[in-house]
């Protein structure tokens, strides 16, 4: 379980972005078991972070539909990728 812990402080730390976490998680979802061994010590905080992606996500559309921006296309998943066009749409 060391390497979920060592994962953590990279993250905490700044130096592995959630993005990199999850898309390695998914890297992994059809590997074989003994590739996933990784992947499985770490699935809780995986898991708290593709969480709370969803609520930014949804708290982001509610705050669009409440400003009547025209955001809610496929553009309105710029922010998961933290490029902020959303917000230039006028």
């Amino acid at each position: 379980m060391i390497f979920s812990q060592i994962l953590h402080i990279l993250y905490d730390k700044d130096i592995l972005e959630e993005d990199a976490i999850l898309r390695w998680a998914d890297e992994k979802k059809d590997a074989e078991e003994s590739d996933k061994v990784f992947v499985k010590q770490s699935e809780e905080l995986i898991q708290v972070r593709f969480n709370t992606l969803i609520l930014l996500f949804n708290e982001l559309v509610t705050y669009a539909i409440t400003l009547h921006l025209p955001c809610l296309d496929v553009n309105c998943l710029c922010w998961l990728s933290r490029v902020p066009s959303c917000f230039s749409h006028k």
